[in-house]
């Protein structure tokens, strides 16, 4: 039970500071695959991923906070399983929206 708190807390403060640096920094190069020869928009680069760490940030946050008034098994898996699955969409639709960036 406190494992979770703490294990989704730090994936929160991780995915909100690379959002934090992608986004408002612009420090592109934290991005897997990035060539900055080929980007043709690097501020809306930016803006996209940051805004889908700050999404899965924000759901980190709300499952720590969750396994505080619930616990339980079930409540364990409801929290990796919505955490996974939302995390797997949310990078498919970051690598498909990403083309649009590129040349």
């Amino acid at each position: 039970m406190t494992t979770n708190i703490i294990i989704f807390f730090l994936i929160g403060l991780l995915f909100g500071l690379l959002s934090l640096f992608i986004w408002k920094y612009e420090h592109l190069d934290l991005i897997s695959g990035y060539d900055p020869n080929k980007v043709k928009d690097k501020k809306g680069l930016a803006k996209w991923y940051g805004q889908i760490m700050a999404i899965i940030a924000i759901l980190a946050f709300l499952l720590s906070i969750s396994n505080v008034f619930f616990t339980g098994f079930v409540m364990d898996i409801f929290s990796y399983s919505c955490f996974f699955i939302v995390a797997a969409v949310l990078t498919i639709t970051v690598t498909i929206g990403r083309k649009k960036y590129y040349e």
